[in-house]
């Protein structure tokens, strides 16, 4: 079952690995040091010292249709940090839980172990998108501050999430994927972001056409900006989720199959050079 999954022993202790990493911690303050200079900057452009008494100078009230202006804007830019936050982040994180395991050649030490192919992958994968996922939410508390403004689009903002979480479990199986049959970190890094790069690219060329935005999450939330809660950008919200979905399954699914025989195939090949 899933909580059998969820129980296990790789995956709790991954998740803590990871999570008391000191990197993790810093970039979670960056997050949400990011988010916060960002929201000043958009609020100074907004609303000029001289209308909203920024300092000491007497202000004037604040006019709430600017107000709700302000919260959507940065609701957008706060989805679009999310998503570059999650194609820069989850291939170097979550190809870690392998490469990291071949580095310290443990992985023959887990697949000798009573868990099963699935269960190791599981837990690596699981551990690692849960730190990618913690990171995303760093920024939640500066979101809230902005809602204090009204104005804030609770369906983009509800879709958004979901699909930079999409994102990041398609992403994640990619990159897991190929740690399983790369040895370094190189040659899995190119190939994720050529690719997160070329679907951002084609996604935003052709998001004018419903469902052709699905290909990235950065253009499916610019897409959403214009269009959202309309007929098309659920559409395009549709056709995105079963991409992804898609993508995840197949990918998470060959690193299952792949992990033992490309063990082999890599020890194998050790020995030969021995």
């Amino acid at each position: 079952t899933v909580g059998a999954f969820f129980s296990t022993p790789l995956f709790r202790y991954e998740l803590n690995a990871v999570a008391r990493r000191g990197p993790m911690v810093g970039l979670r303050m960056l997050v949400t040091g990011m988010l916060l200079l960002g929201l000043f900057a958009a609020f100074v452009d907004e609303f000029p010292r001289s209308e909203v008494g920024l300092g000491f100078a007497p202000g004037t009230p604040m006019p709430p249709s600017r107000s709700a202006r302000f919260a959507e804007t940065f609701l957008i830019v706060y989805l679009m940090v999310q998503a570059g936050l999650v194609i820069l982040l989850t291939p170097p994180v979550v190809a870690g839980a392998i490469l990291d395991e071949q580095e310290r050649s443990t992985l023959d030490g887990l697949l000798a172990s009573p868990l099963t192919d699935s269960e190791i992958v599981f837990g690596k994968f699981a551990g690692r998108i849960a730190a990618v996922w913690s990171l995303m939410a760093a920024g939640v508390p500066v979101l809230f501050l902005t809602m204090l403004f009204g104005g804030i689009d609770p369906f983009l903002l509800v879709a958004g999430t979901i699909a930079n979480a999409i994102a990041t479990l398609s992403l994640g199986a990619y990159s897991l994927r190929r740690a399983v049959s790369r040895g370094t970190l190189g040659e899995v890094l190119r190939p994720a972001y050529v690719w997160a790069a070329l679907l951002t690219l084609f996604g935003g060329c052709c998001g004018c056409i419903p469902g052709l935005s699905a290909t990235s999450p950065l253009s499916l939330i610019g897409y959403g900006a214009a269009d959202s809660g309309q007929g098309s950008f659920l559409v395009s919200f549709g056709f995105y989720a079963i991409l992804h979905g898609i993508l995840a399954t197949y990918f998470y699914s060959s690193a299952v199959f792949d992990l033992r025989r490309q063990s082999d195939r890599k020890a194998g090949g050790k020995r030969e050079v021995d």
